[in-house]
C-alpha cells in the first residue's frame, strides 16, 4: 500500500472514532493530522469516505470495515447516522459478533453500539459449526429472531467449487443438509444459550418427518442444558416393541436430573429417573425406575408366569471426603426380584453382577496407616441353582493396618493389622463375630550379584465366635455355639535373581524365582467357619504369596518351597514377551487345609504358568494354564488373545476350568467368547459377539450380538440385534432388536 493511502486510511479512521464514539475533532492541514478523543475505541476503515455536518451522516464507501467493542461489520458501503446511533451497510455484508458467529446478507442496520438491528436475507454460522438461514432477522441484544428460518448443525454437503458444480441443482443452490429444523419463527437467545421454534417440521435429507408447534433445544456452546437425550427403541421378546426416551434437566452447574420413560407393547411402561449433585467436598447420586409389569419365575424346576406387581429398582452412591484424612461413603443398590434388572437391561449399570452390595463406610488415611468401618448387606439375583437365598448382614467390619518408616527396624519396616467382623443371617443359617491380629517385620536385601531377598516374619493371632451352628457339622453333645482361638507364626522369604542381557533393539531377561516358607501346622477345627475361603484357585498371581486363600478364615498353615522361573525378550519400543512357570511343596503331606479342585489340595500343587506377547499396539496375547502337578492333567486354561488394528479388530478369550470342591460346581466349566469389529469406512462400523458354551452339562450357543453404527458429522445411527439362549426365568430376553438415533445439539450425541 502506497504512503498516500495509508495516510488517508488513517485520517477516516480518526474521523470515524471520533464521530461513531462521540467525541470531537481538530484538522491541521499543514501537519496533515487529526487529533480525537473518542469515547469508545472504534477501527474504521474505507476507500472513501464522506461527512455530511448538517445531517450528521458519516458515508463509507469500498472495503468498508468496522470494529467496536470486540464485533466486526464488513460491507461494500456503510451510512451511519450520529443522532439516531444508527449504521446501515449494504453489499456483501459481514457481521462477526465478539463471540466469533459470523452473519452474511446484503443487508444491515444496526443500532446501540452495533447491538440491535434488523438484518434482511441472512445466512448465519455459529461457532459451534452450526447454520442458521432466514428470511428476515431481528437482532436484540443477546436475543436473535429470525422468521422463516432453517437450523441444521451439519457442515455443508460440497466443501468446493467443483464439487459444488457436481452436486448442486439447476438453482446453483446447496444440498439439503442430512437433517434439519424449518420454521416460522426461531428464535434464538444467547444468554440462555437455546434456540427455540414455533411451528417447526423435522426434514431428513429434505423430506418432513416431524411437525411440533413449539421445540426448543440448546445452541450447542453450552456443556449443560435441559433436553431430550438419545431415544432408543426396538423389539424384546419379553416386553414386545418398546421406546426409551429420557429428558435431561440442568437444575444447576452443581446439579442435575434425568427422567424418563420406556413404553413396551407387552407390558406397562417404565418410569426411570436420576439425580446426581456434586456438593464439593462431596458427591450424590442416586438412579431407580419403577413398574407394575409381570414375570416369569422358576419354582421347583417349573416355569411360573407372576401376574403383574410392583418391581424396580434403586442404585445409589454417595462419597464425602471430610477433610485431608477422612472419607466416608453410602452404597445402595437393591431391587424387587431376580429377573427385574436383565428383563429391562438396567444390569449394564453395575457390570452385570450377580450379587448386589450395599454398604455404609467410613475410611481414614494416614501417611503410613489406613483404617475402615463398614456395613454391608447383599442381595443375591441370580436364579441357578448355586443362587444363595440366605445372605448375610455385615454390622460391622472394621480393619486397619499401619506400618513404619523403611529402615528404621533392623533395617525393614514394621507393620501391624487388624480385623473385626459381625455377621448375622435373618433365618437358620451361621451368625459369626471374628478377631483377627497380625504384626510383622519385612526387609529386603540386595546381594552385589543382584540377587533380591524379601524376608517377612509374622504372629497371628484369631478369634471366632459362632452361633447357630448346623448340628450335623458338630458332635452331637456340642451345642449350636462354640469359641475357638488360634495364633499362627509364620517366616516367608522370596528370592529373585534377574538376569539380562542386552541384544540388537532391546533384552533377553532371566529370572528365576524361589520362596520358602516356615509354619507350623495346625489342627483344623470344624467349628471355625469359612466364608470367604471356599473358592480359592492357585494362579501366577498368587503362586508366591505367603498365604493363598482369599480371605481370613483359613489359614495356610505348614512348611512349603514355591520355585518358579520368568523368561522373555524386550525390545527397546515397548513389544515384549514372555513365559512364566512355577509350583510349590508342602514338606508335610497330611493336614491340607485346601480343597479338592483348588490346584494346592496335593503335597506338590498344580503347576501354574503364563504367557504374555504384545506387538506394535495392535496385537495382544494373555494364556495363563495350570496342570496336574503329578500326572499333567489340564485344571485350568484362559487364553485372551487379539489384535486391534484401525481397519478392523477381533478377539477371542477361552477358558476351561476343572470341578472344584465347595463351590458348587461338581462338573468342568468351558467356553469361548469372541468379538469383533470392522470399519468399513471413515462412517460405517459393523460389531458383534458370540458365546459359546463347551461344558459338560451343557453345550451350545449361549449369547449372539450383531451391530450396525453410523457415525457422521452431525448425527449417530446405531443397530444392534442380540439372541440369548437362556431359560426365561433368567429375565434375559431371548431375541432383541436396539435403534438408537444421536443427533447433535438436539440430543444424546458422542461423534467418537
Amino acid at each position: 500500500m502506497s504512503a498516500m493511502k495509508t495516510k488517508r486510511l488513517l485520517k477516516y479512521s480518526l474521523i470515524a472514532a471520533t464521530i461513531l464514539g462521540g467525541g470531537v475533532f481538530e484538522a491541521r492541514a499543514e501537519e496533515n493530522t487529526f487529533l480525537a478523543q473518542p469515547k469508545v475505541p472504534v477501527e474504521f476503515v474505507a476507500d472513501s469516505v464522506q461527512y455530511e455536518k448538517d445531517g450528521e451522516v458519516l458515508s463509507a464507501k469500498g472495503n468498508v470495515e468496522l470494529v467496536q467493542e470486540g464485533r466486526i461489520l464488513k460491507a461494500d458501503s456503510l451510512r451511519y447516522i450520529i443522532a439516531e446511533d444508527k449504521v446501515e451497510a449494504r453489499g456483501n455484508v459481514v457481521f462477526i459478533e465478539n463471540t466469533g458467529d459470523r452473519f452474511e446478507s446484503d443487508y444491515i442496520v444496526l443500532r446501540n453500539k452495533l447491538k440491535d438491528g434488523v438484518i434482511g436475507q441472512l445466512k448465519a454460522e455459529l461457532v459451534d459449526d452450526s447454520r442458521i438461514w432466514a428470511r428476515q432477522t431481528r437482532k436484540q441484544g443477546d436475543k436473535i429472531v429470525l422468521k422463516d428460518a432453517r437450523y441444521t448443525p451439519c457442515k455443508p454437503c460440497m466443501e468446493s467449487e467443483k464439487e459444488m458444480l457436481e452436486v448442486a441443482g439447476k438453482d446453483g443452490k446447496e444440498k439439503d443438509p442430512a437433517w434439519q429444523i424449518k420454521a416460522s419463527t426461531v428464535t434464538w437467545d444467547k444468554e440462555d444459550q437455546t434456540i427455540s421454534y414455533k411451528n417447526a417440521r423435522f426434514e431428513v435429507g429434505g423430506v418432513p418427518v416431524f411437525y411440533t408447534p413449539y421445540f426448543r433445544h440448546p445452541d450447542g456452546t453450552v456443556t449443560q442444558k435441559s433436553g431430550l437425550l438419545k431415544p432408543s427403541f426396538g423389539y424384546r421378546s419379553q416386553l414386545g416393541a418398546f421406546w426409551d426416551q429420557s429428558y435431561y434437566i440442568a437444575l444447576d452447574e452443581d446439579k442435575d436430573a434425568t427422567l424418563g420413560v420406556m413404553a413396551t407393547t407387552q407390558e406397562n411402561a417404565v418410569g426411570t429417573f436420576e439425580y446426581r449433585q456434586n456438593f464439593g467436598p462431596a458427591v450424590f447420586n442416586i438412579e431407580g425406575s419403577a413398574t407394575s409389569s409381570s414375570r416369569t419365575d422358576s419354582v421347583g424346576g417349573v416355569n411360573v408366569v407372576r401376574d403383574d406387581d410392583f418391581r424396580g429398582h434403586v442404585f445409589s452412591e454417595a462419597r464425602w471426603d471430610m477433610n485431608e484424612n477422612w472419607r466416608s461413603g453410602l452404597d445402595v443398590n437393591l431391587t424387587t426380584d431376580d429377573q427385574y434388572l436383565r428383563q429391562y437391561d438396567f444390569d449394564d449399570a453395575i457390570n452385570n453382577e450377580d450379587v448386589l452390595t450395599s454398604q455404609l463406610f467410613a475410611e481414614r488415611f494416614g501417611n503410613r496407616s489406613y483404617g475402615r468401618a463398614r456395613m454391608l448387606s447383599f442381595q443375591d439375583t441370580r436364579v441357578t441353582r448355586f443362587a444363595n437365598q440366605d445372605q448375610p448382614f455385615i454390622l460391622p467390619m472394621i480393619e486397619g493396618e499401619m506400618y513404619g518408616d523403611p529402615g528404621d527396624t533392623l533395617g525393614g519396616r514394621w507393620g501391624v493389622q487388624g480385623s473385626a467382623l459381625n455377621l448375622y443371617r435373618d433365618g437358620k443359617g451361621l451368625d459369626i463375630t471374628r478377631f483377627v491380629g497380625q504384626a510383622d517385620w519385612e526387609r529386603q536385601f540386595i546381594a552385589p550379584i543382584g540377587l533380591v531377598t524379601t524376608t517377612n516374619a509374622s504372629l497371628r493371632g484369631d478369634a471366632f465366635f459362632t452361633r447357630d451352628i448346623d448340628p450335623l457339622n458338630l458332635d452331637p453333645a456340642v451345642d449350636n455355639t462354640d469359641e475357638e482361638t488360634r495364633i499362627f507364626p509364620r517366616l516367608h522369604t522370596v528370592s529373585s535373581l534377574p538376569l539380562a542381557k542386552p541384544v540388537e533393539g532391546g533384552k533377553v531377561m532371566v529370572e528365576p524365582m524361589a520362596a520358602l516358607t516356615l509354619a507350623p501346622n495346625l489342627a483344623e477345627e470344624a467349628a471355625i467357619p469359612n466364608e470367604d475361603s471356599a473358592d480359592t484357585l492357585l494362579d501366577v498371581t498368587n503362586l508366591f504369596e505367603a498365604d493363598r486363600f482369599t480371605g481370613l478364615d483359613r489359614i495356610e498353615d505348614s512348611s512349603r518351597a514355591t520355585y518358579g522361573i520368568r523368561t522373555g525378550y524386550y525390545d527397546d519400543s515397548g513389544n515384549f514377551g514372555d513365559v512364566f512357570l512355577g509350583q510349590s511343596y508342602r514338606f508335610q503331606e497330611q493336614g491340607n487345609p485346601f480343597s479338592k479342585g483348588s490346584g494346592l489340595s496335593d503335597q506338590s500343587s498344580d503347576v501354574v504358568g503364563a504367557v504374555r506377547a504384545r506387538f506394535f499396539d495392535d496385537y495382544d496375547l494373555n494364556y495363563r494354564f495350570q496342570y496336574d502337578g503329578r500326572n499333567w492333567q489340564s485344571r485350568r486354561h484362559e487364553v485372551n488373545a487379539g489384535y486391534y488394528g484401525d481397519r478392523f479388530g477381533l478377539s477371542t478369550y477361552y477358558f476351561f476350568l476343572d470341578a472344584v470342591a465347595g463351590t458348587g460346581f461338581t462338573q468342568s466349566r468351558e467356553q469361548i467368547a469372541s468379538s469383533g469389529y470392522l470399519n468399513l469406512n471413515d462412517n460405517w462400523r459393523v460389531h458383534g459377539d458370540v458365546i459359546y458354551d463347551l461344558g459338560v452339562d451343557k453345550t451350545g450357543l449361549l449369547q449372539s450380538n450383531v451391530g450396525v453404527d453410523y457415525r457422521a458429522e452431525c448425527y449417530v445411527l446405531s443397530f444392534n440385534v442380540e439372541r440369548n439362549f437362556t431359560d426365561e426365568s433368567s429375565g434375559e430376553s431371548e431375541t432383541s432388536f436396539t435403534f438408537r438415533v444421536g443427533l447433535k445439539n438436539l440430543s444424546e450425541f458422542d461423534p467418537q
